[in-house]
């Protein structure tokens, strides 16, 4: 009898199943005493009342039962319904959120407009200066290639960023987060006059001016004049306090800054 109690309803447990037990027991007694004061069925005898009692409790037991399950059922069909209005609702706000983002605006659109106008053509400049000079060096393309890899691997903390944030001269455009464009800036700024120096010894160790080489002289040009429109544009930047780790309005930037070339000084870019 327990074990037929206990499947009424998938959500019975082990606990409802005793209970029902306990239910019948009891029920049979109060229906056993209730029947025996019903003169034509006390006439019966007690089997017949002790049966009249059994099946009332069952019926009793069956109702409540199902009435429990229905309810159970009920709860679980609006928490689900519930559950997915909550889950529409936040799908929708990820997809406001997805969206948002995608804009640039305030000091982020300033500094990714910082980027794209003076940071990239510098930076794109002063590699391809590199890439002249190992060219120049090498005198074998394949050579040359092999060299600029490894070099490039080797100032791995200039060049990451500086790839990440080409992505930003695609089409369409690439979105890269405000706290992400500042951390590249701020790992290219930290490495750029350490390239710089690199570049100058290479060329200081192999006899090459880079302002007169076929090979570097257009990039040296290009980037002569980039340089010193980064190091203004930057001071803007520097000075905007909702750039972060860029913030420094009292200290100086670390773009470098060129001295002009001569006897004493072949460094063609002087920090």
């Amino acid at each position: 009898m327990k074990k037929l109690f206990a499947q009424i309803g998938s959500v019975a447990t082990k606990i409802e199943s005793w209970l029902s037990l306990l239910g019948l027991v009891a029920g049979t007694g109060l229906f056993s005493w209730l029947a025996s004061q019903w003169a034509w069925l006390a006439d019966q005898g007690w089997a017949a009342v002790i049966l009249v009692s059994i099946v009332c409790s069952c019926f009793l037991i069956t109702s409540v039962s199902l009435t429990y399950f229905f309810l159970k059922r009920l709860q679980i069909s609006k928490n689900n319904a519930r559950d997915e209005t909550d889950n529409h609702i936040a799908q929708e706000r990820d997809e406001i959120n997805d969206l948002k983002p995608q804009i640039y605006e305030g000091s982020h659109e300033k500094l990714m407009l910082f980027i794209v106008d003076n940071l990239i053509p510098t930076c794109t400049a002063i590699v391809n200066i590199r890439a002249g000079l190992i060219r120049h060096v090498a005198r074998d393309e394949k050579i040359a290639f092999l060299a600029e890899n490894g070099l490039s691997y080797v100032d791995r903390e200039f060049h990451q960023p500086y790839e990440r944030l080409l992505d930003l001269c695609g089409s369409p455009s690439a979105f890269i987060p405000h706290k992400e464009m500042i951390e590249c800036v701020a790992k290219i700024e930290i490495n750029y006059t350490k390239y710089g120096r690199a570049i100058d010894d290479m060329a200081i160790e192999y006899g090459v001016s880079l302002q007169d080489n076929e090979e570097t002289a257009k990039h040296f040009k290009i980037w002569a004049i980039r340089n010193e429109e980064l190091i203004r544009a930057y001071e803007a930047i520097k000075r905007d306090s909702r750039q972060g780790k860029l913030f420094r309005p009292a200290r100086m930037h670390r773009w470098g800054q060129r001295s002009p070339v001569s006897e004493g000084n072949p460094r063609a870019m002087s920090y």
